[in-house]
Parts: C-alpha cells; sequence; structure tokens
C-alpha cells in the first residue's frame, strides 16, 4: 500500500512524520519546563439523571448529567500520590434550580461548599486531584 501524502504549504510530509514531530517538540518542550502536567479527562460516577450522592472517582471518565433533584457529592476515590490528574462534570438543571453540595475537606475555587445549578443552564465542575487524601481535591465551578 502506498504512504499518503499530506501538503504542509510547499513541503509534502507523511503522516508519521509530522507525528514524529510533534513528538519531539513535546519532548523538548517538557525538557525545559521543571514541571509536565498531563491533563487527562476522567469521567465521574453518577447517576444518569443526577440527584444522590455522587462519587469523583480518578480513574474513569468525563461525565455528563441531567439533573432531576438537588446533588451532593460524597468523595473521591482512586486518588494517587504524586500525580495531578483531573475529571469534568457537566450538569444541566433542568426546568428547577438545584443544589450542588460538596465536602466541607475539599478545596473550593470559584465556589462554596452549597451552590446552585440554575434552571435550564449548564453548569461546568472542573477536579484535580494532587495526594491521597480528600484535602487533597480541588473543584472549580462555572456556569453557563
Amino acid at each position: 500500500m502506498a504512504s499518503r501524502r499530506i501538503s504542509l504549504g510547499s513541503k509534502n510530509m507523511r503522516p508519521k512524520s509530522i507525528l514524529l514531530g510533534i513528538l519531539l517538540a513535546l519532548v523538548i518542550a517538557a525538557a525545559s519546563s521543571p514541571v509536565l502536567y498531563v491533563k487527562v479527562a476522567i469521567p465521574v460516577t453518577a447517576p444518569s439523571t443526577g440527584g444522590g450522592k455522587l462519587v469523583v472517582d480518578f480513574l474513569n471518565r468525563e461525565s455528563q448529567t441531567n439533573l432531576t433533584g438537588d446533588v451532593t457529592f460524597a468523595h473521591a476515590t482512586n486518588l494517587v500520590a504524586g500525580v495531578a490528574k483531573f475529571a469534568n462534570v457537566y450538569l444541566f438543571a433542568g426546568n428547577t434550580n438545584r443544589l450542588i453540595i460538596f465536602p466541607t475537606n475539599w478545596v473550593l475555587f470559584g465556589c462554596t461548599v452549597t451552590n446552585t445549578a440554575l434552571s435550564n443552564q449548564w453548569t461546568a465542575l472542573y477536579f484535580k486531584q494532587n495526594g491521597t487524601s480528600q484535602t487533597n481535591v480541588w473543584v472549580k465551578l462555572e456556569v453557563q
């Protein structure tokens, strides 16, 4: 099978060459940076309709939930020392405002322990873990 070429301006390069160039650029950038963070989209274990207690599982992927009741985050699982992991949760409140409640020992940015997801709007939650205890779970909340 013949190689497929991709035109980049006046040069023709094979897709494999492009990928190797990108990887080389990442390695060079990492070598010159004192800290390298890798962002991985990780979901949260959540009921399909929302409501109840949710657990942030840092081994899963991104999650999207339509809320039919208030939501309380119970805790986070699969926390790892020395590795920064991220999770994203997107909540849609439906026709009614919903409460979003976080554990008091999590580090909160742009929110408080009790928050309101506004009706007919999306609420984005961004989680980060950087240690093995619940005090190493950070969350940032943004509304549509």
